[in-house]
């Protein structure tokens, strides 16, 4: 069986504090009346303490800090993945290799082929020589 979590709001948890700071209540009394956990008020209480004017933003709400934070965290992220990619050898470059380095290995026994096109114009010449065995 699943327990419903209580959401409260901003202001109660702000007047809640009150109760114990302003009008003098023990923390556990004004807890009971209020019916929540002592410990729950006592968190609220150090943390309106700490961050004052900040305190409870709400749900999917930071603090500027924490916003700040989060956003250099992310980014530290996708910066060390670029990084990781630019590491790793690109497979073109090595197919390409492997495809020039078996023509220098074999060029004494194949045919050879060379294309050459003049810049910016259609035509195109083809050689056709076999490599003189030695």
């Amino acid at each position: 069986m699943t327990t419903q979590r209580n959401s409260y709001s901003r202001q109660f948890k702000i007047d809640a504090v009150k109760l114990v700071t302003d009008q003098g209540y023990k923390i556990s009394e004004a807890a009971r009346n209020l019916e929540i956990n002592p410990n729950l008020l006592g968190k609220w209480k150090n943390q309106l303490a700490v961050e004052n004017d900040q305190a409870f933003p709400g749900k999917g709400y930071m603090t500027p800090e924490k916003e700040e934070l989060h956003r250099l965290r992310k980014e530290n992220q996708r910066l060390r993945m670029e990084h990781e990619i630019l590491k790793k050898p690109r497979p073109s470059l090595r197919k390409s290799r492997c495809k020039y380095d078996f023509i220098r290995q074999q060029h004494k026994a194949y045919l050879i082929t060379v294309r050459i096109a003049a810049a910016n114009t259609p035509v195109v010449i083809t050689r056709n020589f076999w490599r003189p065995t030695a």
